[in-house]
Order: structure tokens, then C-alpha cells, then sequence
């Protein structure tokens, strides 16, 4: 047997215990996205800049992938300061990252039984697969989603 230490500061004040991570969450209910302060500081994003979401149409449930954004677009998303986060609120795409998750944990469940009214966490990938690609912008995988309720 292999014991490890659990860190005290690991857990409170934290139901996704995964400190020092960049985390982005999505409410279903107040339509809330959030970046926690770990990914706000790894991606170096300030209020008043813009984020993008991209899914791969080749899956289903698609896969989610997040993006910093220059500039104003139709696909880009204005951060407002939270409480120690950056954030916006977009109802409908928040419904359907969540509904898209409940699809992979949930694959055999049909999708009208889901609750939408939940709140889901993912971690960001902090190297995007375009890396080195100067044509393409960078892009974060959203990976390990989790239903917290």
C-alpha cells in the first residue's frame, strides 16, 4: 500500500479540486461562463477582451474547444469581471456545451430527460494542437467535464 497526504487547502472552498489549473465553468441555470483566475492569468486575458468557442461538427457529441479573440466579431464573446474571474453570460450556449456533455457521460440516455439547470467544469488545455500553424489561431481543448450540482 501507497499512502499519499491529502492537502486540506485542496478542498475547501472547492467542489472540482484542482488547484493552480485553468478551469472555465458553465452555468445552466444563470447562463454564466466563467474562467477562474489560473486560466485568466494563462491565457493572459483582461475584461474587456473577447473569447470564441469552436466544436468539432466530425463528433457527436461535438468536442469543445476555447479561443482568445483579437478583436469584436460575431463569434466572439466580451469578458466582464467577476469575483476573481473573468466572465459573460450567454444562456443558449451555455444549454448546449452542457447538453453536449451530458450526451458523452450519458451516451445511452435520451437527451430530453437531461437537466440543463446544472453547473459543469472543464479544464483547458494550455498547448493548443495549432501550435506552430502561424495561419490558424490558437485553440484550448475544454476537457474533463463534470457535472457539479
Amino acid at each position: 500500500m501507497k499512502l499519499a497526504s491529502v492537502k486540506k487547502s485542496d478542498y475547501i472552498n472547492s467542489r472540482f479540486p484542482n488547484p493552480g489549473k485553468p478551469i472555465l465553468s458553465v452555468n445552466g441555470k444563470s447562463g454564466i461562463v466563467a474562467l477562474n483566475k489560473y486560466a485568466v492569468a494563462t491565457f493572459k486575458l483582461k475584461p474587456g477582451e473577447y473569447v470564441g468557442f469552436l466544436k468539432d461538427q466530425e463528433q457527436d457529441p461535438p468536442d469543445w474547444y476555447f479561443k482568445a479573440v483579437q478583436k469584436e466579431s460575431e463569434d466572439a464573446f466580451i469578458l466582464h469581471k467577476g469575483s476573481g474571474r473573468l466572465q459573460f453570460s450567454c444562456k443558449p450556449l451555455v444549454r448546449e456545451i452542457i447538453g453536449d456533455l451530458l450526451k458523452k457521460l450519458n451516451p445511452h440516455k435520451d437527451s430530453s430527460e437531461f437537466d440543463l439547470d446544472v453547473l459543469a467544469r472543464f479544464f483547458l488545455a494550455t498547448k493548443s494542437p495549432m501550435d506552430g500553424d502561424s495561419e490558424v489561431p490558437d485553440i484550448y481543448a475544454m476537457m474533463g467535464g463534470k457535472i457539479i450540482k
